[in-house]
């Protein structure tokens, strides 16, 4: 049992988009693997050395991978290929599904280039197909960003973005308003039960837009059980914050032409005796 005197409970709060979590954590160490697996560079270092040609499936409910069996709201076709001058490129397709109709649609494209077999230094490129034909498309190579918008005839419309959070960052103030919170209700919720607390918890929250309401996911350490009290209790905290937290237009993302569409947070939680 890990009492409360002892527990250093560390949140950061960022857009699902964004890989930086820098703690060095078992939070921290999970995220990074459920971030890479989703971008398939879980493989690319394998992949590169061996200059191997594959292509694979794998399927997610709320950013976290599930058996192609369950209830799965995406999928994501893989392909890595090997290309002149020692080069090696991963590509990925990623279908969203509509659980009403079970039809797929393609909503972003994300291609990896790699100079060498270090797999270290690469190029990315991500393309986000929207609403009206519009595609974003970021560019990044080293520590240089471009970022381009084209219409649905390919013609482009600007170099700052289509997406408001590309061009204007979710507000800071949200991001401190949410975590504080999270972290009083799960600190009271740690103090007043009896049991052990999980080392990491992995909360990723959509909201949805069509609905007006939140999705939640969580991924806990394989290890813990999720039958035990303290687990109902942990997850009805943090679903009591997102009911009493009010979702307004600075929830969702917005493009150019005024289309809105669900957002993402990923919030990994670490507890640290």
């Amino acid at each position: 049992m890990v009492k409360l005197s002892k527990v250093v409970l560390s949140i950061s709060l960022c857009l699902l988009a964004m890989t930086t979590y820098s703690q060095n954590s078992a939070a921290s160490n999970a995220a990074k693997l459920s971030r890479a697996k989703y971008s398939g560079t879980d493989v690319a270092k394998e992949l590169v050395e061996q200059r191997t040609d594959t292509t694979f499936t794998r399927y997610y409910s709320g950013g976290f991978e599930v058996d192609a069996t369950r209830t799965w709201r995406e999928k994501i076709d893989y392909t890595g290929r090997g290309l002149e001058d020692n080069k090696y490129q991963i590509s990925s397709s990623r279908y969203k599904r509509d659980l009403t109709t079970d039809g797929l649609a393609l909503d972003m494209e994300r291609t990896t280039t790699y100079a060498d077999k270090s797999a270290k230094k690469s190029i990315l490129v991500t393309k986000q197909f929207l609403v009206d034909g519009l595609v974003e498309q970021i560019t990044y190579n080293g520590d240089d960003r471009a970022v381009k918008c084209f219409d649905k005839s390919g013609q482009l419309l600007n170099e700052k973005g289509c997406m408001l959070y590309t061009t204007d960052k979710y507000p800071k103030e949200k991001l401190a308003k949410l975590t504080t919170n999270l972290q009083n209700q799960i600190f009271k919720t740690v103090k007043k039960n009896k049991g052990l607390v999980p080392k990491y918890i992995l909360v990723n929250i959509e909201s949805d837009y069509k609905t007006k309401s939140w999705f939640l996911s969580l991924d806990f350490p394989k290890s813990y059980d999720i039958d035990s009290k303290m687990y109902t209790e942990l997850v009805t905290a943090i679903m009591v914050v997102l009911n009493n937290e009010k979702i307004q237009d600075f929830h969702f993302n917005k493009d150019i032409n005024g289309n809105y569409y669900n957002h993402f947070l990923n919030l990994p939680i670490n507890f640290r005796s």
